[in-house]
């Protein structure tokens, strides 16, 4: 395990940020897939968001009480916003699943999703797998049902469903690829 000093108070010294696993280190900061993104964004490497610039990073969603969101980005259609989610969970035959716990605050995320899209505005959920060895991504169905039929339901009303794997090599951690998103088989 790698830690990073606590920059605030705090209980612990410090915050687990990578983990060896058996063939690869893991990145599990979770608040690095936004960031993660906007670096990607930024330098142009990503087929699926070509054309987009970011604006902002931690966007407050208006008409969204006490809602934010990771990313606001302009694109080819206009101004889109965009949640990234921490992945960490691969299974042995390279898939990636999210979540690995219940979340009500990701089924939020996910609603304020739906919202923006039906509200004409361009959406995205982003799955970044912080390990180079995921090769597709699936919702946790075992895990949290609701989140699960939650995502798919937002795919159906048009948010994008975006996954990617990463480099990880500490310190540094790079989104590496897309990956295939399945949302419709068992998982």
């Amino acid at each position: 395990v790698a830690l990073s000093e606590a920059s605030d108070r705090r209980r612990t010294v410090g915050d687990a940020v990578f983990m060896l696993g058996p063939n690869s280190w893991v990145s599990v900061d979770a608040r690095l897939p936004g960031p993660l993104l906007a670096e990607a964004v930024r330098g142009g490497g990503l087929d699926a968001l070509r054309g987009y610039r970011v604006v902002r990073l931690e966007y407050p969603v208006p008409d969204e009480p006490g809602s934010r969101l990771d990313l606001l980005l302009e694109g080819p259609a206009g101004l889109a916003l965009v949640e990234a989610k921490s992945v960490t969970l691969v299974e042995k035959d390279g898939t990636a699943l999210f979540p690995d716990a219940p979340t009500l605050r990701g089924q939020r995320h996910l609603q304020v999703l739906a919202n923006v899209r039906r509200a004409g505005m361009e959406a995205l959920v982003v799955f970044v797998a912080q390990r180079p060895d995921a090769l597709r991504f699936s919702p946790h169905r075992a895990a949290d049902p609701a989140f699960s039929r939650g995502l798919v339901e937002a795919a159906r009303q048009g948010v994008k469903v975006l996954a990617f794997s990463c480099r990880v090599r500490p310190p540094r951690v790079e989104i590496l690829r897309p990956i295939e998103v399945r949302l419709d088989e068992p998982a």
